[in-house]
């Protein structure tokens, strides 16, 4: 189509068409005009450009589905011009934190597939990133990818390079190192675990509701409010037999019970 028209519009071979006819297009303009649609959607869309000879690298594969998701998330940053060329290599900020929720993933896993980047050399830290300076303000660390130059440089492709045997087993290291620096790790928790033993009695108030005390089957109290057990033998006085104090007097069972119930209303 030309300024407007379709060029089967001046064409001597549609002639005997009528002017009702002018401004359709022809098959082949319709096929030319729906490719050039489909180009131009094309252009205006944004996408993640994977190379074959990227994919095809044996890092590339040693890499893993984690680390290859962490690339393409990093990756979907990169801004090319008109020519091909990435203008914002160097100074791709992300985050761990950013990252792991990307991903889907903790923080640590996140960490670790940074690492596992760098170490199989498709990532390079250009710019440290800290959690706040004097200011107050946070920035992340920002990347360079080494399949891209930079305005200043060009592409080093550290990936082509690498010892995998060695890369690996520096990753190894680093996540053994970190993993059972997380593990060590003291994490306060509130738990609230069940009063009653498996092979206890499980006692109820007048009112129905489940009373937390629990009574096991060899005559112990237990309650989990603080107050202080007791260990009751039935059968056994103040003989010293074993499970007692040999000054001890025999407790009746219905007797703990009313006193510990007595002290919890009192505490309450």
């Amino acid at each position: 189509m030309q300024h407007g028209k379709y060029l089967s519009d001046s064409d001597p071979r549609w002639s005997h068409l009528s002017d009702n006819a002018k401004g359709t297009p022809t098959q082949a303009e319709k096929i030319a005009e729906d490719a050039e649609r489909r180009a131009r959607r094309t252009r205006n869309e944004r996408f993640v450009r994977l190379t074959h000879q990227l994919t095809g690298e044996p890092a590339w594969r040693a890499l893993g589905a984690q680390a290859r998701d962490a690339y393409m998330l990093l990756a979907r940053r990169a801004r090319f011009n008109k020519r091909g060329a990435c203008v914002n290599n160097g100074k791709l900020p992300m985050g761990v934190r950013e990252l792991a929720e990307d991903m889907g993933a903790s923080r640590t896993t996140a960490h670790l597939m940074l690492v596992r980047l760098q170490l199989f050399g498709f990532i390079v830290d250009a710019w440290h990133g800290h959690f706040g300076d004097r200011s107050g303000a946070r920035r992340s660390t920002c990347w360079r990818l080494t399949e891209y130059g930079t305005p200043d440089g060009v592409a080093t492709r550290d990936y082509q390079t690498i010892k995998l045997r060695d890369a690996e087993r520096a990753y190894r290291e680093r996540e053994a190192k970190l993993r059972g620096r997380e593990k060590n790790r003291v994490t306060p928790r509130v738990t609230q675990k069940a009063c009653a033993s498996p092979h206890g009695v499980r006692t109820r108030h007048p009112t129905g509701d489940t009373d937390p005390i629990s009574v096991h089957g060899f005559g112990h109290v237990a309650s989990p409010h603080g107050v202080h057990s007791r260990e009751i033998s039935p059968g056994q006085g103040a003989s010293g037999a074993s499970g007692t104090l040999p000054s001890s007097p025999v407790i009746r069972l219905e007797d703990a019970l009313t006193s510990i119930r007595a002290r919890r209303r009192q505490a309450s």
